[in-house]
């Protein structure tokens, strides 16, 4: 498989009429902050919403030691 064929088969898409923005730009369908029952636990014991803002307070769901102790 070539490194290439993702770009390849938008374009084979582009050329039938696919007008949709490729999903790898839009990631709402697989970050966990839309997504109900979805949450990242960061090494340190911390649960948060969404990967990309670990230590982001914004996105603290809680800690494994409050829920466990």
């Amino acid at each position: 498989m070539e490194s290439n064929s993702w770009y390849k088969a938008h374009k084979i898409a582009l050329d039938y009429g696919y007008r949709f923005e490729p999903f790898y730009k839009n990631n709402y369908f697989a970050c966990g902050l839309y997504r109900d029952n979805e949450h990242i636990i960061s090494p340190d014991g911390k649960i948060y919403k969404c990967i990309s803002n670990i230590e982001n307070n914004k996105y603290y769901v809680g800690d494994l030691e409050e829920i466990y102790i």
